[in-house]
């Protein structure tokens, strides 16, 4: 019997033969959403930039693009809040201060605020990726698709064990954890290298307290997942290659990376992370 739904509960698309229907190729419409953690300076949102470009770059060729997504949405929840606090001066948290003086402060904002921003994104997300799924099953003949639906890399939350729980409630389980490991130093080098490039965000003033506040929520989260090392899931040749998701049986899951290298080394290694967890996924 052709199994339907994977343990997660998600669709379910064997690896060969009738699975390449495009029917069943375009049934999906529901993204994964996998979390990319990191402090403040880590590059994740570089890093979540760059895959997706990568993604939508058609005349760039790569082995790895057959085990990914053909599209990858970036949520960039500090971005999303930075506009909030621009458009809505007159907004007050829970103490009576503005969302941008919480943001300046390094402070967690209230889920209430963070999750209701993201959920709304992610309506938009799955109405534009439903959508899509329509126009392609109403045309006369149905486009090949790749073989995974959308993902969504949720860049920056959760923040705390609070929020991650404020958004399960809200929005469902977090399916996955893509977490970038730099050094404290290293974080301060490049939040004073990029102020000093004219590229200073409002709470660059507080790098500090905010790799306080990482370090002291993170272990909290990453206690709900189960940690693996990005090197533990690639089999031969490095991060470009093959990918084994046998090691990422249990879910949810966080894989580690190194971002302590330059760009293109930890690009490679957020494609592989991010290439496993959806594999596993499916």
């Amino acid at each position: 019997m052709l199994r339907t739904t994977s343990t997660l509960g998600r669709a379910f698309i064997p690896k060969s033969g009738h699975a390449r229907l495009a029917g069943v190729r375009n049934a999906f419409s529901v993204p994964l959403v996998i979390s990319v953690m990191g402090g403040p300076g880590s590059g994740k949102g570089t890093q979540c930039t760059r895959l997706q470009t990568f993604l939508a770059d058609d005349t760039r060729l790569h082995p790895c693009k057959a085990r990914l997504p053909r599209r990858i949405y970036h949520i960039n929840v500090g971005m999303l809040l930075r506009d909030e606090a621009l458009s809505n001066p007159d907004l007050r948290l829970d103490d009576g201060k503005s969302l941008s003086s919480w943001l300046a402060d390094g402070r967690i904002v209230p889920s209430s605020v963070s999750v209701g921003i993201i959920q709304k994104e992610i309506k938009r997300i799955t109405a534009e990726i439903a959508a899509a799924a329509a126009a392609n099953a109403a045309a006369p003949r149905s486009p090949i698709t790749p073989p995974y639906p959308p993902a969504i890399l949720l860049d920056g939350f959760p923040r705390s064990l609070e929020n991650l729980k404020a958004y399960e409630a809200a929005i469902g389980p977090l399916n996955a954890m893509v977490l970038v490991d730099v050094d404290p130093a290293v974080m301060m080098e490049r939040v004073a290298r990029r102020s000093q490039s004219g590229h200073k965000r409002s709470d660059d003033a507080m790098a500090a307290q905010r790799t306080r506040v990482f370090e002291a929520n993170m272990g909290k989260i990453e206690a709900r997942f189960t940690a693996v090392a990005v090197d533990k899931i690639v089999e031969n040749g490095g991060a470009e290659n093959m990918y084994d998701a046998r090691a990422l049986r249990m879910h949810p899951f966080c894989v580690h990376i190194d971002g302590n290298g330059d760009v293109e080394g930890v690009q490679a290694q957020m494609r592989a992370a991010v290439t496993s967890l959806v594999n596993a996924a499916y």
